[in-house]
């Protein structure tokens, strides 16, 4: 089974203070326990420098980079850029949760 978590994962897991970043990383890290379990983790950022993914621990994390500016303009293009790669990959499952 392919999963696709959308969510606010925290890009310091050792510094977490609590509300969603939180929730997001004991999400993850439960789900690790399943093996067969394709996890995607999507999150967007105004504190990345730029897009990326990565694989850490089996789970294939795609970081967004966004701007910090808040407005539609910016909300439009981060649903694009995240349903592009839900289009591309296909999962089960797709959760999303801010």
């Amino acid at each position: 089974m392919r999963l696709a978590l959308i969510t606010y994962y925290p890009t310091q897991p050792h510094l977490l203070s609590g509300g969603v970043e939180s929730v997001s990383y004991n999400l993850v890290q439960a789900l690790r326990a399943y093996p067969d379990l394709g996890l995607h983790v999507i999150t967007c950022r105004p504190d990345l420098p730029a897009d990326d993914t990565v694989v850490e621990e089996g789970v294939t994390f795609h970081r967004l980079s966004t701007q910090r500016r808040r407005g539609l303009p910016n909300l439009l293009t981060t649903v694009f850029r995240i349903g592009a790669i839900l289009a591309r990959l296909r999962p089960d499952l797709a959760h999303a949760h801010r």
